[in-house]
């Protein structure tokens, strides 16, 4: 459940903001420039978390992708490789969005 957290943090660090970040804005009550929700995050996170499901290997859940390839944890990969370009695009696309109002 943590790699699509950080996959999205580093995305939106390093791609998308370069690390410039109006710290201010995170403490007022309207969220400032960035809003009260991040929905492109969100709904990444959601993603992330469901794409994983399938491939988790652990003494709780073994997802049945896991089971095929001998009980292997791939989730973590699969979470990568998939959440990081969709936060990408999401955000980006809401940025274009943004600007060409």
């Amino acid at each position: 459940m943590l790699v699509p957290w950080t996959s999205i943090n580093l995305v939106d660090y390093y791609l998308l903001r370069h690390g410039q970040y109006d710290v201010e804005a995170f403490f007022r009550q309207d969220g400032g420039i960035y809003g009260r929700v991040n929905v492109a995050a969100v709904t990444c996170y959601g993603f992330g978390i469901l794409v994983q499901i399938p491939f988790i290997a652990s003494p709780l859940y073994t997802g049945p992708l896991a089971k095929a390839a001998g009980g292997i944890d791939l989730s973590w990969i699969v979470g990568l490789l998939l959440t990081s370009p969709a936060y990408y695009w999401l955000a980006s696309a809401r940025e274009a969005g943004a600007c060409s109002r």
